[in-house]
């Protein structure tokens, strides 16, 4: 869930997004935000199991995240720098260059799924606190 769904779909729903955003003709501008829209709600479903997960199984689903926290960068490695983007007339139609999606792909990690995994894991361990509290 969180590798292919959380880091995947939504590295692929900014991927869609920016290819609609540069996009020249109106109808694959539709498509792509269709596809963008699509892909969040998969990106969504990804982060509502992991949460599901750490709800129903705490300390295994905590490992498992923890050790994707310790892993990103093998799914979502820094790109190489100055490799040539796509050329604007395949930008115009939505297409974005393997550099630029490998960029996207980093960034959404970086800047999204492990900062959100890492809030889940800091609100369960909130959680576990204030129970362990009340018990006492």
């Amino acid at each position: 869930a969180i590798v292919e769904g959380a880091l995947g779909e939504g590295a692929a729903a900014v991927e869609a997004l920016e290819g609609a955003g540069a996009c020249v003709d109106p109808v694959v501008r539709g498509v792509l935000s269709r596809i963008a829209a699509d892909e969040q709600r998969h990106a969504l479903l990804a982060y509502q199991t992991v949460k599901w997960a750490l709800d129903a199984e705490p300390r295994r689903a905590q490992a498992v995240v923890r050790a994707c926290l310790r892993e990103g960068q093998l799914h979502a490695p820094k790109p190489a720098v100055g490799l040539a983007d796509s050329d604007d007339a395949a930008r115009g139609y939505g297409l974005i260059s393997p550099n630029r999606r490998a960029w996207l792909r980093h960034e959404v990690w970086h800047e999204v799924v492990a900062p959100i995994l890492a809030a889940m894991l800091q609100a369960l361990g909130r959680h576990a606190d204030a129970s362990s509290r009340a018990r006492t």
